[in-house]
């Protein structure tokens, strides 16, 4: 066997090792592109319904003979139309449980779900939808276990404190997601809704967003004295709002996002979304684009989520295609609720559960809903 044919015998060993390495190489790259970033959600397995008898379609009687009927008129199909095609790879839809919670570390250890969200992205006709869901909603709370300490009494509650008794350092819950993973499952088990994934943001990360596009816009109709203490300087920081114009920090922002003084709980939903849209606007402010490093920064490895990067790529992709008018922030009707004090104490609303439900199947499906803005 002569060199020439022992080199090529080798170079062909190499290249099949070559391709083997390639094709591994790019399996694991697919992998970890589609890999979740955290913990997925889990939900119990549902049981199909029986169908319904006045579901089965009735055969008309025939009340003349074949033979005395006039012919029946050709029926030309109509000509189908095409079908939009989702947008950025994406799936047709996207349901997200958005979380914010009052944790002031930057850490999601542990917390009260101060703002809850259901988010539907739609990669068909290019838009995203928010509803948002009351902190304060009395629940039952499923999938606790009330032996362990400090977990009492986890079975019902407030919806914020169904996330609490989900993180690690409550540790109520052996359900798969920590508190927002029981927070899903709470919003199953009441409302009948399975979200498929989520994000969670603590008050340090939305306070450094909104400093990295240079904080937000805000006029306030009236004076606003929230501080705790009457000590305490009269500034924003502190919940000290003058009625007129401001342009808010994140710590300001966060601060008016969470005062509670004013019109009570559908007041403070009000802040909150009045927030949001503002930190929307400024995020699609084409002289915002020089932030937008900064902006991505302030989320990268600070959010608590079961998206994949592929996920994420597709969402990014949507979201720099929007404009203002494509991002819509909802809300249940006031009067669906009424406001009293629960058995632990705590101020709650009370809703018929059906009725709420109906509310979420209506946004699911992109039926009208009461506009926030």
């Amino acid at each position: 066997m002569n060199a020439w044919t022992i080199a090529k015998k080798v170079l062909k060993w190499l290249g099949v090792a070559l391709l083997v390495l390639v094709v591994a190489g790019a399996v694991y790259v697919l992998v970890i592109w589609r890999r979740p970033l955290g913990p997925q959600l889990s939900f119990p397995t549902r049981t199909m319904t029986q169908i319904q008898a006045d579901q089965v379609s009735e055969t008309p009687a025939l009340t003349e003979s074949i033979e005395t009927q006039e012919p029946s008129p050709t029926i030309v199909p109509p000509t189908p139309t095409a079908t939009p095609e989702p947008v950025c790879g994406g799936p047709p839809s996207m349901l997200i449980l958005a979380v914010g919670t009052d944790y002031r570390w930057n850490s999601y250890y542990r917390g009260l779900a101060d703002v809850i969200r259901l988010v539907r992205v739609d990669f068909v006709n290019q838009e995203i939808s928010a509803l948002d869901i009351p902190r304060s909603l009395q629940v039952n709370i499923p999938d606790t276990i009330p032996s362990r300490y400090g977990c009492e009494n986890s079975t019902a509650g407030l919806l914020n404190q169904s996330y609490l008794y989900g993180t690690e350092g409550m540790n109520c819950s052996d359900v798969s997601g920590f508190g927002a993973g029981l927070l899903a499952r709470t919003l199953d088990a009441n409302f009948g809704v399975q979200v498929e994934n989520y994000v969670v943001v603590n008050m340090t990360t939305l306070s450094s967003a909104i400093d990295a596009v240079g904080g937000v816009p805000i006029y306030i109709y009236q004076t606003i004295d929230d501080r705790q203490a009457p000590y305490l300087p009269m500034a924003p920081q502190h919940g000290y709002f003058t009625a007129g114009a401001h342009w808010l920090s994140g710590l300001e922002a966060v601060r008016y996002a969470r005062i509670r003084s004013i019109n009570g709980i559908f007041g403070r939903h009000e802040r909150q979304n009045e927030i949001l849209i503002q930190l929307r606007e400024r995020i699609m402010d084409p002289s915002v684009i020089t932030a937008i490093p900064e902006l991505v920064e302030s989320f990268y490895g600070r959010v608590m989520t079961d998206l994949s990067l592929e996920q994420v790529s597709q969402l990014t992709c949507l979201g720099l295609g929007l404009t203002m008018e494509d991002v819509h922030f909802v809300s249940i009707p006031q009067e669906t609720f009424s406001e009293g004090f629960n058995y632990q104490g705590y101020m709650a609303l009370f809703a018929d559960a059906n009725a709420v439900s109906e509310y979420i199947d209506d946004f699911i499906h992109g039926r009208p809903l009461s506009l926030t803005e």
